[in-house]
C-alpha cells in the first residue's frame, strides 16, 4: 500500500475539522492545500525516506524553524476520489532524495480538493513542534541530507555546524 505525505500543514487549523464534513471545514484549512494548475504537491514514503524526513525537507524551505505538521495518506484512497497521480515534476525541497519522490495530485476541481481535505482530516495529522523542527533541521544540514547552500539563513538560525572541505577532501580545523 503506497503512502504519500502532504507536508507543511498548520496543525491547529486541522484540529477544527474534527467531527465536521468537508463542506463545513474552516476555510483556512484550504490554504494548506494550495494548488498550482489544479495540482497538489505530495511526496511518496519509502523504506529509505520516511514521512518525518519529508516534513523536514519541506520545512527547510521556510525562513524560520517553526511548528509544522504533515499528513500521511494512502495513494489508493486518493485515487478512489478520482485524483490522478503523476510524476511529471521533481520536488523543490533542499533534500535530493525527497525531491525524487515528488508526485502531483491532479485534483482538478474544488469539490475534489474538499474531498481530499476530508481524506486528510480523517487520518492522522502529525505535529512537529518548533524545538523538534529545529533539531531535525540542524541534523539534516549537518549530515548533508539538506543542502545548506539553498537556505543559509535557516541553516544559521538552527546553528548547524557545516564542515568546510579543502580541495583534496581533508576537513579544515
Amino acid at each position: 500500500m503506497p503512502l504519500f505525505v502532504r507536508a507543511g500543514l498548520r496543525y491547529n487549523r486541522w484540529l477544527e475539522t474534527e467531527g465536521r464534513e468537508p463542506l463545513d471545514f474552516p476555510a483556512d484549512v484550504l490554504t494548506d492545500l494550495k494548488t498550482t494548475g489544479d495540482q497538489l504537491s505530495v511526496f511518496e514514503v519509502t523504506a529509505a525516506v520516511n514521512a518525518e524526513r519529508i516534513g523536514i525537507a519541506v520545512a527547510a524551505g521556510r525562513q524560520d524553524p517553526d511548528d509544522t505538521s504533515y499528513a500521511v495518506f494512502d495513494r489508493v484512497a486518493a485515487e478512489t476520489l478520482g485524483i490522478v497521480v503523476s510524476q511529471d515534476n521533481p520536488g523543490g525541497t533542499n533534500d535530493k532524495e525527497v525531491n525524487a519522490l515528488h508526485r502531483d495530485l491532479q485534483v482538478g476541481t474544488a469539490r475534489r480538493l474538499l474531498e481530499f481535505a476530508g481524506l486528510l482530516a480523517s487520518g492522522e495529522i502529525v505535529p512537529l513542534l518548533k524545538g523538534e523542527v529545529t533539531r531535525l533541521l540542524k541534523d539534516g544540514f549537518e549530515s548533508g541530507r539538506l543542502d545548506h547552500t539553498r537556505n543559509k539563513r535557516l541553516c544559521d538560525k538552527v546553528k548547524a555546524q557545516i564542515s568546510k572541505r579543502q580541495p583534496e577532501g581533508r576537513e579544515e580545523a
